[in-house]
């Protein structure tokens, strides 16, 4: 009998001597035996079950972009696109994986009907050790789900494959697209005979790993929620639990602290949301209170099979020696995040017991952590930073981290050796800011060291409390001297105070450095504002200098002290200061001198008396000039630009400006050239010079803008619009004062609120009167002129407002009446009285 008789047509009777059998409708999957008289008992098919997604938490939140690219995976695109769509999620574990996966598989199969063949789910349990399935076993149970029953169900994983992908192809066929979600993948070899290999059934993958080396596959990486969305789970959470519940909005500081403790990680909020459940009389402060213990964060955030510590342990289990020690030394590290180079130095130095320098140098050694740092990455149980080569740590993973440490992770060789990279160069880059004749360093301009301070400070400011817990005495004083010029340049007035306490608390300072960081707080104080704490600081550092006999350094104390007087009012007591500073500084460097002239030209200038002010500035810039530092001298120029227009010499006061100005931008220092252009406006708006002083103050206004100074942007925008106002621009003037209101509302100013909204109604109001004048109202101009009288009375009621709020009752009752005066020009006297009503009231007293 051929091959073709035995799968012939008839319908299995006999006629004569021939045997015919017709076999369909089945899987066959061994020898089909012929025979004359055959007996076929059929068990009964097994029913496919293809509806076995979990159940969608009903308070879902902050994942809207992950579940639209989700989506788009997801939806049908036609015979134009066969690909066969597949794609991962990836996160640390607890950060919501399967539940947004779980999201758009309901969303699709029930909302969208994309999948009338059915959902396939599996949880592979790839980091389980006592329960991962292995692929044969995951096919098995897919097999099954499929309704092919164990007696049909081949025994090796590359044939129980092949079927598994033949079935789906034609359950796709007969019933439609169907999607399949292997939750929880170890591995990329897990997965891969798993994946169908027809474009009409797609995949969803969930794992801790990215599993890149998925072909085709669509890449999604979940991080934890952002603030205001995770305060919003907690919120949903209890309040699906118990309707009506408001706590969270009754404490939404705690809230927030709340989600801030928890890492902002969905597993452990929802935790927090069980416990609030439970015992809807519990308030927030209470759990907040026991979740501020870094201590015992984590055994605190558990509840029943929820919990944060175990989440952790299974990808930490699945780390060799060498990675699992990795990762509890960079917990160790205190700052926010690290870059490879740093954490060569931090790892390397350990393992060595050396101060770093190799790791440094050694190719090899940095190569090596930085496929460490990639691979624990990989496993999520640390983010890439804000760019490649640099990482960061969750705070909750952080803390588990430090749970593991064994007896060898103290890490204070490396930690000892990462400062003292980290200090050396931070003072290279900070000779850029001292001197633009800087020698060369790692960094060839000022703004590349800016950027690498910028980045690295945050680093610096965390490890400044461990630097004198380190073998080396004077780290504290090193990070001091290296970071005092970024900290003045930045402003950062308040680290700078705690950076040079922490330098004086250390131990073993010589009498120098002593000197020297006694100098600095009250420096740091002076900047600050806190006058009084500056005169003990810097009398202190005069007692330091007359037991040393440092003649240079108690002419920089009398200086100190003279600033701090001159800031409290006392000015003849603080000429006298600088007066006995000029002379102990005698027959010291033209530099010293140069800075003690330009700070005594400052104190004359603040006492009134410009003559005497001028002359000892002009001193100051001869020696700058001399020295060929032109930083200092655009500075003095800039400084003497403001005398010259305050005693009226106007066209001096212009060349100063501009000179300042011009060497400024030479040098790059654009927040100083901001300041400059400031100044150049105001002397050409003394000169009467209007065009040239709105492009100064534009200009002065976009380079604030660029170097990040909200509060004195929003001031050049509203020198920009009153000025322009005044030139009879009023649409320019709205624009303007536009801008500077953006700028307030965006960082919270109400002071600078009020004066852009106080300007831009009496630009607004111009507008109108421009437009009364013109005469020429089609009906959508009239249209138009309406909504500005109406704006304007509404920006004059907004700034009395926020005046109201700071307590300025004058100046609030002031722009009172001038609404209540633009209400009246319009012909409405009504609203003018009571406007003006509310004026008086504020001056009488009342509300």
């Amino acid at each position: 009998m051929t091959g073709a008789d035995a799968f012939g047509t008839g319908d299995g009777g006999v006629s004569g001597s021939e045997m015919r059998n017709v076999i369909s409708g089945g899987v066959f999957l061994d020898t089909v035996v012929q025979a004359r008289h055959v007996t076929l008992q059929q068990s009964r098919p097994a029913i496919p079950a293809l509806c076995g997604l979990p159940a969608p938490s009903p308070t879902f939140t902050g994942r809207e972009a992950a579940l639209a690219e989700l989506e788009e995976v997801l939806r049908p695109h036609g015979v134009a696109t066969r690909v066969v769509p597949v794609a991962v999620v990836a996160g640390l574990g607890g950060v919501g994986k399967t539940e947004l996966v779980v999201q758009a598989a309901q969303r699709a199969f029930r909302s969208h009907g994309w999948f009338p063949g059915g959902v396939l789910f599996v949880d592979l349990h790839g980091d389980d050790r006592r329960h991962r399935l292995a692929p044969d076993r995951a096919l098995e149970l897919l097999l099954r789900a499929l309704g092919v029953s164990d007696d049909q169900t081949p025994s090796g994983l590359e044939e129980r494959s092949q079927l598994y992908r033949s079935v789906l192809t034609s359950h796709a066929e007969s019933r439609g697209r169907v999607l399949v979600v292997l939750d929880n993948a170890g591995t990329s070899e897990q997965v891969r005979p798993l994946l169908p290999s027809d474009p009409d059934v797609a995949t969803l993958v969930t794992s801790r790993r990215t599993l890149a080396d998925l072909v085709n596959a669509r890449l999604i990486e979940l991080r934890a929620l952002d603030g205001r969305d995770s305060v919003g789970l907690l919120r949903d959470a209890v309040r699906h639990a118990r309707p009506g519940d408001t706590r969270v909005d009754e404490e939404l500081r705690e809230a927030t602290n709340i989600a801030r403790f928890c890492g902002h990680l969905p597993l452990a909020l929802r935790i927090v949301s069980a416990l609030l459940a439970e015992f809807p009389q519990r308030p927030l402060a209470s759990i907040a209170h026991s979740l501020a213990d870094t201590q015992r964060r984590l055994d605190r955030l558990k509840h029943g099979d929820m919990h944060v510590r175990a989440a952790f342990e299974l990808s930490y289990q699945q780390l060799s020696q060498e990675h699992a020690r990795a990762l509890r030394l960079l917990a160790r590290h205190p700052g926010p995040d690290i870059c490879t180079e740093s954490a060569a130095i931090l790892l390397s130095a350990h393992q060595e017991g050396d101060s770093g320098d190799s790791a440094h140098s050694d190719g090899r050694s940095y190569d090596g952590v930085e496929r460490i740092l990639e691979d624990l990455a990989r496993s999520h149980l640390i983010e890439t930073g804000s760019e490649y080569g640099r990482w960061r740590l969750h705070d909750l993973v952080r803390l588990f981290a430090h749970e593991l440490a064994e007896p060898d992770d103290s890490g204070m060789e490396g930690m000892t050796a990462l400062l003292t990279h980290l200090i050396g160069v931070a003072y290279d880059a900070t000779t850029h800011l001292r001197s633009e004749r800087a020698p060369a360093t790692r960094f060839e301009t000022l703004k590349q060291a800016l950027k690498w301070l910028d980045t690295e400070y945050p680093n610096l400011l965390a490890l400044a409390p461990v630097a004198p817990t380190l073998p080396q005495a004077q780290l504290s004083f090193a990070l001091l001297v290296a970071l005092e010029d970024y900290l003045e340049h930045r402003r950062l007035y308040g680290d700078w105070v705690e950076f040079a306490k922490s330098a004086l608390g250390g131990t073993g300072l010589d009498s120098l450095s002593e000197f020297w960081a006694q100098h600095t707080l009250g420096h740091a104080l002076l900047n600050a504002g806190r006058y009084e704490e500056t005169l003990a600081a810097a009398t202190r550092t005069r007692v330091i200098c007359h037991e040393r006999q440092d003649w240079r350094g108690a002419s920089m104390a009398e200086q100190q002290l003279a600033s701090a007087l001159s800031s409290l009012g006392r000015h003849d007591d603080a000429i006298e200061a600088h007066r006995r500073a000029l002379l102990t500084r005698q027959g010291l460097e033209q530099d010293a001198e140069a800075a003690a002239l330009h700070y005594f030209a400052g104190t004359l200038a603040s006492a009134d008396r410009l003559t005497e002010a001028v002359e000892a500035e002009k001193l100051s810039l001869e020696l700058w000039r001399e020295l060929g530092e032109h930083r200092r001298t655009a500075k003095v120029l800039c400084a003497l630009g403001d005398m010259y227009v305050r005693i009226g010499q106007l066209e001096e006061s212009l060349s100063c400006c501009r000179e300042g100005f011009s060497l400024l931008q030479e040098l790059g220092d654009r927040r100083e050239a901001a300041a400059a252009q400031y100044r150049l406006a105001v002397a050409f708006g003394r000169l009467n010079r209007g065009e040239e002083m709105v492009d100064a103050f534009a200009g002065a206004a976009e380079l604030w803008h660029e170097v990040g100074d909200p509060p004195a942007r929003a001031v050049a925008l509203h020198s920009l619009g009153v000025t322009l106002r005044s030139m009879g621009r009023p649409v320019e003037a709205i624009r303007a004062h536009r801008e500077g209101l953006t700028v307030g509302e965006e960082h919270g100013d109400k002071r600078t609120q009020s004066e852009a909204l106080t300007g831009l109604g009496l630009a607004l109001a111009d507008a109108c009167d421009e437009a009364d004048e013109a005469d020429e109202g089609s009906g959508s101009e009239e249209s138009e002129e309406s909504e500005r009288e109406n704006e304007a009375v509404d920006a004059f009621m907004r700034s009395a407002a926020l005046l109201r709020e700071l307590g300025d009752r004058e100046e609030a009752a002031a722009t009172l009446n001038t609404a209540a005066r633009y209400l009246r020009h319009l012909g409405r006297a009504q609203e003018a009285d009571e406007v003006s009503e509310q004026a008086a009231s504020l001056l009488s007293g009342g509300s």
